[in-house]
């Protein structure tokens, strides 16, 4: 079974994007892969914090959160599904995951 990521834009009209899951990918490389903006201002090495995406399904299937994760997101953000999209991993190819991106 094919697992797929899907972006959704809070703060845009766009139809959400979907892309197949591939676990050597983050997030961001997933996006990118779409050809969609979400904010990385750092290339993806967790400096910056501007790829912050809220994961809305399939959370437990990513990897875990990371120090840098814990840098730019507080303990609520990291509890209500935020995640930094470079620093976020699928851990399978079978996952299936929803990300919710501010859009913007």
């Amino acid at each position: 079974m094919t697992g797929q990521i899907r972006f959704n834009q809070r703060a845009a009209l766009n139809e959400p994007a979907s892309s197949e899951t591939i676990p050597q990918l983050n997030l961001l490389a997933h996006a990118q892969i779409l050809e969609l903006e979400i904010g990385s201002r750092c290339g993806g090495f967790g400096e910056c914090g501007g790829d912050r995406v809220r994961i809305t399904e399939g959370a437990e299937l990513l990897s875990p959160v990371t120090a840098a994760e814990r840098e730019h997101l507080s303990a609520d953000e990291i509890r209500a599904g935020c995640r930094l999209a470079c620093q976020a991993f699928p851990q399978r190819a079978d996952a299936r995951i929803n990300v919710e991106t501010r859009g913007d």
